[in-house]
């Protein structure tokens, strides 16, 4: 069976997720990464971050192109340094020539089987939605985003919530995990020392990224290995489709994700067409991925 191919979508350099995402993808032969795109504040910082990790790897063939930083509507500082740029070596490529939404169309356009993991904020991808709309709704998008079980706005969705609505009111083929199944997927003190004792020399680089990552107190959570090991194994989560919205305005509700239902009319039933993670096989997920990148 030939690799799926893929593109990987990602705001690297904040939460350690998204570099354990790509060296998950990296380690899994049923994977053809097209190219890498960077998305949301200082995007070139997170590209060099991204170098860097291929650099480790040895993959250096696998394209980065540098996106989007500023969201749609909000402004943020896109000169802000993400907290594990500062574990870069120094490792520099010369720049892509083509910008990360030319090359996600280009992509799609050329490769029906295409999937796009999208592992931060959406902005990235609702250009490319709105630049070619006939083109893009052929695209395979699975997504970190969201929760549907709290009122809570999860990260990649708050930081851009009308990139989020663009490509949830567009994608004609989108799946969605978001909280209610990543954060049960968490790294336990018995993994955290497999990985400081694992003799793999390329580990190196990513064990100083996890520990600047510990030192902000938080655990390690595998929001964003969730989607790559999906697109390898579907079976480890159960999914089922769902009329979902992304809510733009209100205080405390803004970036939220919500199933759109009739309480009032039981026999009018809203049509789904994002298919939703509802559980997860978390024994498996963090089994498998300490298998492929640790050990």
């Amino acid at each position: 069976m030939k690799p799926r191919k893929i593109i990987i979508d990602t705001d690297i350099g904040d939460d350690i997720d998204d570099a354990l995402a790509i060296a998950l993808a990296l380690n899994s032969p049923e994977l053809e990464i097209l190219g890498i795109t960077t998305v949301y504040r200082n995007t070139s910082a997170r590209t060099r971050l991204v170098r860097e990790l291929l650099n480790q790897y040895d993959r250096t063939d696998i394209p980065v192109y540098t996106g989007i930083g500023m969201p749609i509507i909000e402004r943020v500082d896109t000169l802000t340094i993400p907290d594990q740029c500062i574990g870069l070596t120094g490792y520099e490529q010369d720049e892509e020539q083509m910008d990360a939404s030319d090359f996600i169309i280009k992509a799609v356009q050329e490769n029906p089987d295409l999937t796009i993991a999208a592992i931060g904020p959406q902005t990235n991808l609702a250009v490319c939605f709105l630049r070619a709309t006939d083109i893009m709704k052929r695209a395979n998008i699975v997504a970190m985003g969201g929760n549907i079980t709290e009122v809570y706005a999860e990260w990649n969705i708050l930081c851009d919530p009308e990139a989020a609505r663009i490509v949830a009111d567009l994608a004609e083929h989108y799946t969605m995990f978001g909280l209610n199944v990543t954060n049960q997927c968490r790294l336990s003190m018995k993994e955290l020392a497999e990985i400081r004792t694992s003799a793999r020399p390329q580990l190196a680089f990513l064990r100083s990224l996890i520990d600047i990552w510990l030192k902000t107190g938080y655990p390690i959570t595998l929001h964003d290995p969730l989607v790559i090991q999906y697109l390898f194994d579907p079976s480890v989560v159960t999914i089922r489709e769902m009329p979902l919205a992304v809510e733009l305005s209100g205080t405390d509700t803004r970036g939220i994700i919500y199933e759109k239902v009739n309480l009032f009319d039981p026999h009018k039933v809203e049509k789904g067409k994002t298919l939703v993670g509802i559980s997860v096989d978390k024994i498996r997920v963090v089994r498998e991925f300490m298998k492929r990148v640790f050990k």
